[in-house]
């Protein structure tokens, strides 16, 4: 979106944020995410955790020659299998950064690295109806107001849930009337019917 605003803008009325974790807490990525560690993924050509081509022998390298906080991390990850090294790399930049961003490259070479900020409210037409979590862990309730705000607030947030019951996965209630009135009536906001 915070690259091609206008092209949201002419194809998309509604976006639908569910655990908006784009922004994610630093639990996951805050020890892990070294210059150390994503040297030793590269020298030992561990492109995928939690899985992918010969994961059994990637794992047992990562086992017997890895950090702890690399092993923890990999434990961790075991619920959510075959996420790339890249894919980390960039969740991590934003988890440190606190704000939407775009990878950067040279993150562990500058002094004091960011992730390259993406403006969302560039974005003028399309609307978004965000579903949060009460008890979110992995996008606390701070954390998703931050997200509300860096997309621009009400000019793009047309909805804000909050989930009284849920944690981070809130797609749980996805079968209630509840959720799907609330779906309903998101969609039918900016369409032309």
């Amino acid at each position: 979106m915070g690259l091609i605003p206008e092209w949201y803008d002419q194809n998309v009325t509604m976006g639908i944020m569910m655990g908006p974790c784009t922004s994610p807490n630093e639990t996951y990525f805050g020890a892990v995410y070294n210059a150390e560690n994503w040297k030793f993924l590269e020298d030992n050509e561990i492109w995928v955790l939690a899985g992918g081509p010969d994961w059994a022998a990637k794992k047992a390298i990562i086992d017997s020659e890895g950090s702890e906080s690399l092993k923890e991390t990999v434990v961790s990850m075991g619920a959510l299998p075959n996420n790339s090294v890249q894919a980390c790399a960039a969740y991590a930049q934003t988890s440190l950064s606190k704000r939407f961003g775009k990878y950067n490259p040279n993150w562990f070479e500058e002094k004091n690295p960011k992730s390259f900020l993406m403006d969302y409210g560039l974005v003028q037409e399309m609307k978004i109806a965000m579903f949060v979590g009460l008890w979110d862990n992995t996008c606390p309730l701070p954390v998703a107001q931050q997200i509300y705000e860096n997309l621009g607030g009400d000019n793009t947030v047309s909805h804000w849930i909050v989930a009284p019951t849920q944690g981070h996965v809130v797609w749980g209630f996805t079968a209630s009337k509840w959720f799907m009135g609330n779906v309903e009536d998101a969609l039918m906001t900016n369409a032309d019917i």
